[in-house]
């Protein structure tokens, strides 16, 4: 049976003790933090983009990260003591290399726990940047519909503006959902992916997900009445450049992201 660390005793300060003990806590810490980062992994295979799960893998694995680099800390402060033991004959072969063995599996499991937070951090940068540049673009559509609206009388942009503004809600606030998307992507016709992005860009910034619902809503409504040839939608969309065909062939979610309008204005 290969021996273990066991038995192996330093001297810490003025104290000789265990190494086994030295280490106790430092691996107690480490058991507790791998229990709870499980949890958040088990529960992120079913919402990959929670952001509150995201931000507790992150913490949690920098402090798993702070804890191996205490332990090998401690390892590598007793090293030349344990090398001392060694060559006196003060411990077996077995435990010397048990030692070793514990030393590079703490140097190996640092360099894991590095690799798998820089890899959170990277995820977490880029999809924040993402919903960022979410959140400018739909403010920006909002801007360029308002400065288009003063020149417009209000019987012809109420129903655009109306839309318009809680479009640009989705960027100031957030939303609450779970399985509502799978409801509201039956009825809007969006996937549940471009509706579970859309739910994070609003949590980052402050509405619910009914306000999502009824400004896609309000929007397809104007559409309708477009392909219709009402005459109040048809000459608001006039006024804006746009036609039937510029609107016919998009998916919802290029409509919402008000890209028909946004490059034509």
């Amino acid at each position: 049976m290969a021996e273990t660390i066991r038995g192996i005793n330093i001297v810490i300060g003025t104290d000789t003790t265990g190494l086994s003990k030295a280490l106790k806590d430092v691996n107690e810490n480490a058991r507790n933090i791998s229990s709870e980062l499980r949890q958040v992994e088990r529960l992120l295979k079913f919402d990959p983009k929670n952001t509150e799960l995201l931000a507790q893998k992150q913490k949690l694995l920098s402090e798993q990260v702070e804890n191996t680099r205490e332990k090998l800390d401690r390892l590598r402060s007793v090293q030349e003591q344990v090398n001392e033991q060694f060559r006196k004959g003060d411990i077996t072969e077995g435990q010397y290399r048990a030692f070793q063995r514990e030393l590079i599996k703490t140097e190996n499991q640092l360099k894991h726990f590095e690799s798998q937070l820089k890899s959170s951090i990277s995820v977490s940068e880029k999809f924040a940047k993402r919903m960022q540049e979410a959140g400018e673009t739909l403010k920006t559509a909002g801007e360029k519909m308002s400065n288009v609206g003063k020149s417009l009388s209000t019987k012809l942009t109420a129903p655009i503006l109306g839309a318009t503004t809680a479009l640009v809600g989705i960027a100031k606030k957030t939303a609450e959902a779970g399985d509502q998307i799978q409801k509201m992507a039956l009825r809007t016709g969006f996937s549940t992916e471009a509706l579970s992005e859309l739910k994070h860009a609003a949590e980052l910034s402050g509405t619910t997900l009914d306000s999502l619902e009824t400004a896609v809503k309000r929007m397809q409504r104007s559409v309708l009445d477009l392909e219709r040839g009402l005459s109040t939608q048809t000459e608001a969309f006039k006024m804006l450049g746009l036609t039937i065909e510029d609107v016919q062939g998009l998916s919802p979610e290029e409509q919402f992201k008000f890209q028909f309008l946004i490059g034509n204005l």
